[in-house]
């Protein structure tokens, strides 16, 4: 994704954003989703998986370098669990829920 944006500072992790809440002092609730994707269409280059691809890395990668594109595709497609004939890519996600307290 550093490759693909080139700014470093657009990227936040769920560790980062769980440092910041912690910094504020928010009040929050943190779990992870386990889960997997279906990035077949990324993997197989189609237009739904170009788009998904701009959605996964936050950028418009039309006109991007297509050796970079084809290097994307096989760094994803190695990451993937190959099931009935779909790619899996093992994707958890961090949920946040800010608390409010009311008085």
């Amino acid at each position: 994704m550093r490759r693909i944006k080139g700014d470093e500072k657009e990227m936040f992790s769920t560790h980062d954003i769980l440092l910041i809440f912690e910094e504020l002092g928010l009040k929050f609730n943190f779990d992870v989703l386990i889960s997997d994707i279906d990035v077949t269409d990324c993997i197989e280059d189609d237009e739904i998986g170009q788009r998904l691809l701009n959605f996964f890395l936050e950028s418009n990668l039309e006109g991007l370098d297509p050796s970079l594109r084809k290097e994307i595709i096989h760094t994803l497609k190695e990451r993937c669990q190959f099931r009935k004939g779909r790619y899996y890519l093992f994707h958890p996600s961090g949920i946040f829920w800010i608390r409010k307290d009311y008085y």
